[in-house]
């Protein structure tokens, strides 16, 4: 494939914006030359989430 072939579909609203907001982070990240965090694994995902709701409330 040719490096600048055209792709067209169609893609559900929901699906896009998710998309636009991926590129925008990338964009943002590569412009500040910032590394990505690495992705949370779901038992931190879970372990983070039990600390937070235990957490004292503010005010």
């Amino acid at each position: 494939m040719a490096s600048n072939a055209l792709v067209q579909t169609r893609l559900d609203a929901d699906v896009k914006e998710n998309a636009t907001a991926v590129r925008i982070l990338l964009t943002r990240t590569a412009n500040k030359r910032m590394l990505l965090p690495k992705p949370v694994s779901n038992s931190h995902r879970i372990q983070l989430r039990r600390s937070v709701q235990g957490a004292p409330a503010f005010g």
